[in-house]
Parts: C-alpha cells; sequence; structure tokens
C-alpha cells in the first residue's frame, strides 16, 4: 500500500464525492426552477422570474423539487469520486508507483465516467420520457 492510500481512503472519496453533489445543488437548483418556470411561460425573463419567486415564496421558492436531484447528485458524484479513487489505487498497484503518469490517470477518469454513465443515462432516460406531455404516448 503506497503512502497516499494509507492518507486517502475510499470512505473519504465517496463522502467528498457526496459533499461535491449537495454543493452543485445548492448553487444549480435556482438555475433549474429559474429555467423550467421561464419554460413553462410562468414568467417572461429570468430577472422577472428570480424576483417574483423570491417576492412570493422567498429564498425557499428557488429550491422547490430540490430533493429528488440532491439525492441523486449525491449519490452519483459519491460513485463518480469513490470509484475514481478506487480506480486510480488499483492502476498504482498494477504499475507498482504512487505517481500516475497523465494517461493512466485519464484511464482512471474514463473508468469513473463510465461507472456514473451505466447508472445516470437509464435514470435519464427515464425522467426525460417520464416529463413528456401524455399525448406523447
Amino acid at each position: 500500500m503506497t503512502s497516499r492510500d494509507q492518507n486517502h481512503s475510499p470512505a473519504r472519496s465517496f463522502l467528498a464525492g457526496s459533499v461535491s453533489g449537495v454543493t452543485k445543488l445548492l448553487v444549480g437548483h435556482p438555475f433549474d426552477t429559474v429555467k423550467v418556470r421561464i419554460q413553462t411561460g410562468i414568467y417572461n425573463s429570468p430577472w422577472a422570474c428570480l424576483k417574483g419567486t423570491i417576492i412570493n415564496e422567498g429564498m425557499r421558492g428557488l429550491y422547490k423539487g430540490a430533493t429528488p436531484p440532491l439525492i441523486g447528485w449525491a449519490f452519483m458524484d459519491s460513485l463518480m469520486l469513490g470509484s475514481l479513487h478506487n480506480y486510480k489505487a488499483a492502476m498504482r498497484y498494477q504499475m507498482n508507483t504512487d505517481n500516475l503518469p497523465v494517461w493512466a490517470v485519464g484511464i482512471c477518469g474514463m473508468g469513473a465516467g463510465w461507472t456514473v454513465s451505466s447508472i445516470a443515462s437509464p435514470v435519464e432516460h427515464i425522467k426525460v420520457n417520464l416529463s413528456l406531455p401524455l399525448s406523447k404516448y
């Protein structure tokens, strides 16, 4: 086991991924709320939507419907960073080195991306199909 492996456990990588997912939701969900409300014709502009939502619903209005994406982002980012850590540890073990070359880190990143997309892609497909108007069925 390398010194890097001793200082950085897979559990910490999965936890860091969860924190990453929560952070993305806290920053990004208000933009999604504004986008959806403009697309559905509730407001005419982003500024009017932001202003109207905060006046009528408070800041919490910008986070309506945030629970499902919160769980999804936390899980997906946890899986991505945790699997990246595990792929890198396996690659370091296989190559018998503490410092991976850039190409090896890239392969580990592709593995982590594949791991996440094998779960995220079907979930997104279902989400998109559920968001279609009933007349499409």
